[in-house]
């Protein structure tokens, strides 16, 4: 389990040298973008968000609802401060992730031995890659090359630290407190990852390659994480401290289970829509329904889901480290998946982004501002909020 350990440090260092590819590529920048997306996400719902509601319950959600909506009040309040704003709770998501960073670190460690350790290490290490990919590229408009060099040696110590005391980190995890601040830290990634990219028309097809590149490698990466686990699970249960990743993880394919009927239902009448609306162009009408609703059933799954971590008893137990599959599950997931895949992360997350006075505000007061997602500000540049679509 050492040379785990001394891989995922490795993988962590190695981040700038991914980021860099996309210095003057705007397909490359699309598709890290779409990748970091993904990853995000996966951070949020199969790491962060479960650790805390094991820990924290009720207030934890409530508490994630606020890292997600403060950040939007900010901006509006202090909105020639926006960078400052942004680099204050990126800065609060990295501690919770230095704390749960540290408690893989001790998971690996207690691994040691165990029937499943290679599927443990795994499915750290590859975790591990997306994490450290992801905070170069969200940190990278806010700090110097060495401070970011430096931040990526102190995520890569701490899990140094968790593997030396590994009983020590796993018992400072567990604290409430520690929670809520995971809590908080995913609403606030959340609201972070979810700002648009700035597109530059004249590569537009070029962006969108790259996001459809960079959205599968992601999805592949969180299929690997996921497929890690269930692996291990069916060799020897679980690693003491990875309870509340495997518990999501079940969860999620359990709820899948469950819904499937319904999600597959809300995909398909989106086709019909779709397939009625556009009488001349049937096949765009069908994908054009598919792509507007796919999105919602996902997020319906994802809801589901977080009320079954909040509310383990109104869902039945999950077969731990299997994963029923039926044809409705089947079905949902390709279509789902397709067009998660043809749309790219960024496009298709911004199908869930409302279209209200509120966000019309926002726009607003970004007028002036040219802001990339995770890459700083220009003056004298409008702010593009939306994605033209294709």
């Amino acid at each position: 389990m050492l040379l785990a350990l001394i891989l995922s440090m490795m993988a962590v260092l190695a981040a700038p040298l991914l980021a860099r590819l996309t210095d003057g590529r705007p397909g490359y920048r699309a598709g890290l973008d779409g990748f970091v997306i993904v990853v995000v996400f996966g951070l949020i719902f199969l790491t962060l968000l479960p650790d805390a509601l094991a820990h924290g319950g009720l207030v934890a959600f409530l508490v994630a609802a606020l890292g997600f909506a403060l950040p939007w009040l900010a901006e509006l309040m202090l909105h020639h401060a926006e960078a400052k704003a942004h680099r204050a709770f990126l800065v609060i998501a990295f501690i919770a992730i230095l704390l749960h960073e540290a408690s893989d670190g001790a998971v690996l460690a207690l691994a040691a031995g165990h029937e499943g350790a290679a599927f443990v290490a795994t499915g750290i290490v590859v975790h591990r890659i997306g994490v450290a990919v992801a905070l170069w590229w969200l940190f990278r408009p806010f700090l110097s090359q060495k401070v970011g060099y430096l931040m990526l040696a102190v995520l890569a110590a701490v899990s140094g630290l968790g593997y030396g005391a590994a009983s020590i980190a796993l018992d400072w995890h567990g604290i409430p407190i520690v929670g809520y601040w995971q809590a908080f830290a995913a609403g606030s990634l959340l609201h972070i990852v979810l700002h648009p990219l700035e597109e530059d028309p004249a590569t537009e097809r070029e962006a969108r390659r790259g996001q459809q590149a960079g959205t599968l490698a992601g999805v592949l990466l969180l299929m690997a994480f996921a497929l890690s686990h269930m692996m291990r699970s069916g060799h020897a249960g679980h690693v003491a401290g990875d309870e509340s990743h495997a518990n999501a993880i079940d969860l999620m394919a359990t709820t899948g289970h469950t819904l499937a009927p319904l999600l597959l239902g809300l995909v398909l009448s989106g086709i019909a829509f779709g397939y009625v609306r556009h009488r001349h162009k049937r096949l765009e009408g069908c994908r054009d329904g598919l792509d507007l609703a796919a999105p919602w059933s996902l997020l319906l799954w994802l809801a589901v889901t977080v009320i079954a971590l909040l509310r383990p008893g109104w869902f039945p137990e999950p077969p731990v480290g299997t994963v029923r599959i039926d044809l409705p599950l089947m079905l949902w997931s390709i279509l789902t998946l397709a067009s998660f895949l043809r749309m790219g992360a960024r496009r298709f997350v911004g199908t869930l982004m409302p279209r209200t006075p509120f966000a019309r505000l926002h726009a607003h007061h970004t007028v002036g501002h040219h802001h990339h997602h995770g890459h700083g500000h220009e003056k004298g540049h409008s702010h593009h909020h939306h994605e033209r679509q294709s």
